[in-house]
């Protein structure tokens, strides 16, 4: 399952600035794309990582939201009390709401923010979700295991 972040300068003075676009992708192993293992056929994904950047560090937590809330916030999970899986299953927010998201930070410069995909960093609230830090857009999924192609 991807998750895409797309970000976009929203003005003409912003339009020197780079479009970002980046992929989270659950239960992807290492090997499991083609510019690490040409068995695998991912020329899409191979296009864009031959284009852009590639986070070969970012290693992943045993499930989602330790990885999720690192990600959004740039520190480590443990630093956003990310170390009780029931915050992923309960829908509790998984960072406190005076962390601010990169979404948050990227809008207040200029850019565009839009989320497509699973979230698995809270909904309790309006702040835990991702409008509340800081997409403008948001195609989601709160629960875990949806079927894309029905909608379940």
């Amino acid at each position: 399952m991807f998750v895409l972040l797309s970000l976009a300068a929203s003005s003409v003075e912003a339009a020197d600035k780079p479009h970002l676009v980046f992929f989270m992708a659950d239960d992807t192993g290492w090997n499991n794309v083609g510019w690490h293992n040409p068995d695998m056929l991912t020329p899409h994904a191979d296009a864009l990582v031959a284009e852009g950047v590639e986070l070969a560090r970012h290693y992943a937590f045993v499930y989602c939201s330790p990885s999720r809330s690192s990600f959004m916030t740039g520190r480590l999970p443990y630093h956003v009390q990310q170390i009780n899986r029931q915050n992923c299953d309960t829908g509790q927010g998984v960072a406190p709401l005076n962390m601010t998201f990169l979404p948050a930070k990227l809008a207040a410069v200029g850019y565009q923010t839009f989320h497509v995909g699973k979230w698995h960093l809270g909904m309790s609230t309006p702040g835990h979700i991702p409008k509340g830090r800081g997409f403008q857009e948001s195609l989601v999924y709160f629960e875990g295991a949806e079927d894309h192609n029905t909608q379940r």
